[in-house]
């Protein structure tokens, strides 16, 4: 038997065609389901548990038992009746909410510039750049003109650096050749960069031989190999 309080429901919220049930959300019969019965007649707020049976033979196990069984507090869902007008009223905002924040992010520019430079300019000005760096992106689609970005890889000729092609946007790159590779590395990546706000790539402890810069960082794991401990014993 379970008891709904608080509520303003009625044997008139049934929906006819619908069978009357709940979900548990909290307790120890949190994730199970049940069907309900009710006194129509004599409704008192309470809810009878139409019990479920695991098992067959000699010993099958009946659910509510006496360990198994709701408690005051329990927190479920009620299916198969009508929601009151204010509750409709707080999904929708809540939904509008959530709607928002979804069109929000996906009308976010996600392309992604291969950026030629021009290498008697760069070489002159000495602009070298690494991954991860934050750079401007000038160009009349944006909104004002520019847009603020970082590079996320680069295409550099052996004999001239600053002869380059840098891909920049706010996306991971995605690679076909070596799927494998870019799904865990461009993942864990687009984790770091970006994506958790704080701007700056993490060199990893293993698979990662990104040289370090004035613009990444080593991670724990990495620091611990690349560096004497002062506090434990350590070999140099």
């Amino acid at each position: 038997m379970v008891q709904v309080n608080g509520t303003s429901f009625t044997p008139d919220d049934l929906i006819e065609g619908e069978t009357l049930s709940c979900k548990f959300e909290s307790g120890v019969l949190q994730g199970w389901e049940f069907d309900l019965s009710v006194d129509e007649q004599n409704f008192s707020k309470k809810f009878e548990i139409i019990h479920q049976t695991l098992g067959s033979g000699e010993d099958p196990v009946i659910i509510p038992n006496r360990n198994l069984c709701s408690a005051v507090g329990d927190t479920f869902v009620l299916t198969g009746v009508k929601l009151p007008e204010a509750k409709i009223k707080e999904a929708e905002q809540e939904l509008l909410k959530v709607g928002k924040i979804w069109a929000e992010k996906n009308s976010k520019d996600t392309d992604v510039y291969d950026c030629p430079t021009n290498p008697v300019y760069c070489a002159k000005q000495d602009k070298n750049y690494a991954v991860g760096q934050k750079v401007l992106l000038v160009d009349p689609r944006f909104s004002g003109g520019v847009r603020s970005s970082r590079i996320r890889a680069y295409e550099k000729k052996l004999w001239n650096v600053y002869d380059a092609v840098y891909t920049v946007g706010d996306n991971t790159v995605y690679s076909r050749l070596g799927s494998i590779e870019s799904n865990i590395k461009e993942g864990q990546y687009a984790e770091r960069i970006g994506v958790n706000g704080s701007g700056t790539y993490l060199i990893r402890s293993k698979y990662d031989n990104t040289p370090p810069t004035d613009y990444n960082a080593y991670a724990a794991l990495r620091a611990e190999k690349e560096f004497l401990h002062k506090n434990k014993s350590d070999i140099a």
